[in-house]
């Protein structure tokens, strides 16, 4: 389902260095979470991001991440990014390539066990005790 964009709130620019020393800019902005069109069922909230249209696989659209609450849905919006940079063929070429999910947050699962991309289990969350 698609929606709007909203009012931007955070955005980031990387670099993309191409094999052939070219660097390209490659910006994601983040909207402010909405309320979901009233035909979205059941409801609750969205949360856009846009690429720039310098990464032309991901730039076509805008991403609408749902959630309940508004809380959730920016959640959802936020590690987004990561994983879907992950998926460009040029993904190594892009900085911040060499740290987890970007350097953007990893949502943790419902145990407190936070996820790889590849939904493994990766480091505990939280106070362990």
């Amino acid at each position: 389902m698609s929606a709007p964009m909203t009012t931007v709130i955070a955005t980031i620019t990387m670099t993309r260095t191409r094999p052939d020393g070219v660097t390209v800019p490659i910006t994601i902005n983040l909207g402010v979470p909405a309320p979901a069109p009233p035909d979205w069922s059941p409801g609750g909230w969205y949360c856009p991001i846009q690429f720039s249209k310098e990464v032309p696989v991901l730039s076509d659209e805008t991403y609408c991440f749902y959630g309940e609450y508004s809380m959730e849905a920016l959640i959802y919006a936020i590690t987004s990014p990561g994983i879907l940079l992950q998926t460009l063929p040029f993904a190594n070429e892009i900085d911040f390539s060499n740290l987890t999910n970007f350097g953007f947050p990893v949502m943790a699962s419902p145990t407190g066990v936070a996820l790889d991309p590849e939904g493994k289990p990766g480091e505990q969350q939280g106070q362990q005790g």
